[in-house]
């Protein structure tokens, strides 16, 4: 969860929040799945389908996570609808509560795209991870309606631009030699 904590953290400063809302959502990052903890450990570490009974128990947890935390009474209101919310998908569809659109904090659909994009890059026991492009891709083409676009944009710029930095700084580096200190190899 530090990955998806580290991801919420970029995002927030490239759509340039506050320190504090960026400190905030990095901290709602790495707690977003902390409702996990009551579902059976044999159902998170199952390959393959889960059947309609086991995936009841993963459904309910975004709702155990709010409730864990909330009666710690130390998180903000926001953390805490991360929490709850970051299963929701941007049409609808999604769960425990069916939010839609701008209904799902902006936290919450922050860390959506985050926990997908983790999901997909993490390798499992059963494959490996996908490459960021990859992850990306399949994101942008095939999971129409789950997030909101404009945040996955960013998000994706995020990581082109980090691309591109690495290359740029990659191809500037250069050997380098003293002029009048040739050996026999470089002559």
């Amino acid at each position: 969860c530090i990955n998806i904590g580290m991801y919420c953290m970029a995002l927030a400063e490239k759509m340039k929040l506050e320190p504090e809302a960026v400190r905030e959502i990095g901290l709602g990052g790495m707690l977003f799945d902390i409702g996990k903890k009551s579902v059976p450990y044999e159902i998170i570490m199952k390959e393959g389908k889960l059947e309609p009974e086991e995936f009841q128990y993963i459904r309910k947890h975004p709702s155990a996570g709010r409730k864990d935390l909330n009666d710690m009474k130390c998180y903000s209101e926001n953390i805490l609808k991360m929490v709850a919310e970051h299963h929701e998908k941007y049409d609808g569809s999604g769960y425990p509560f069916k939010l839609k659109g701008e209904k799902i904090s902006l936290y919450a659909r922050i860390c959506g795209i985050m926990d997908v994009f983790g999901a997909l890059t993490a390798p499992r026991s059963n494959r490996s991870g996908m490459t960021p492009f990859a992850a990306l891709t399949e994101m942008k083409n095939n999971m129409e309606g789950h997030f909101d676009m404009s945040l996955l944009v960013s998000f994706i710029k995020i990581l082109a631009d980090a691309a591109a930095a690495k290359v740029s700084a990659s191809r500037s580096v250069v050997p380098s030699q003293s002029s009048g200190n040739q050996t026999a190899a470089s002559a």
